[in-house]
């Protein structure tokens, strides 16, 4: 039998590879995304909002049962942010932390991605890696922050559960 994977954010750019790769190596993927990507017709798809009711994008983990949940969905355009930093945070952070409630109670064996990003660290010319120290100094960086560490505390809890710092 196959192996699932839900993609949230699938009709952004990582949302399109992850679909693709995932597909190549013989998964049946669907994604969720506030609209539904033009290009992967071979993907299953609900359109959900996600700074929305919680119950539009949990309702896939219960009617697809995915093994792989990938969380790469997010408002990154920083006048966005600014604009609107209440809904920046409902879908970079309290949208993930909801998933992974989800899955912890009903899904335990599932596994969680959580895209982050390099927004979480201050920005100074230097190398970062995971042992610097985070200091976002901006709405969007402090948004992925929050759902940053929150995907290590459920990893701590039990959750297989990880991060993975997109720069």
């Amino acid at each position: 039998m196959a192996k699932k994977a839900l993609i949230y954010g699938i009709s952004g750019q990582d949302g399109y590879y992850a679909a693709k790769l995932l597909q190549s190596k013989g998964y049946e993927v669907h994604g969720i995304s506030h609209s539904k990507p033009a290009l992967l017709p071979d993907v299953g798809f609900t359109q959900a909002d996600l700074a929305g009711g919680e119950r539009a994008y949990l309702e896939p983990l219960h009617n697809f049962a995915p093994d792989e949940i990938y969380y790469l969905a997010g408002i990154n355009s920083h006048q966005k942010v600014i604009e609107n930093p209440t809904l920046a945070f409902r879908v970079n952070a309290l949208a993930p932390i909801s998933i992974m409630q989800e899955i912890s109670s009903n899904a335990p064996k599932a596994r969680f991605f959580h895209a982050s990003s390099a927004y979480i660290f201050e920005a100074k010319p230097g190398r970062v890696n995971e042992e610097t120290a985070p200091l976002p100094n901006s709405a969007y960086g402090i948004s992925k922050l929050s759902s940053h560490l929150m995907t290590r505390q459920f990893r701590k809890e039990g959750l297989f559960a990880c991060n993975g710092i997109l720069f």
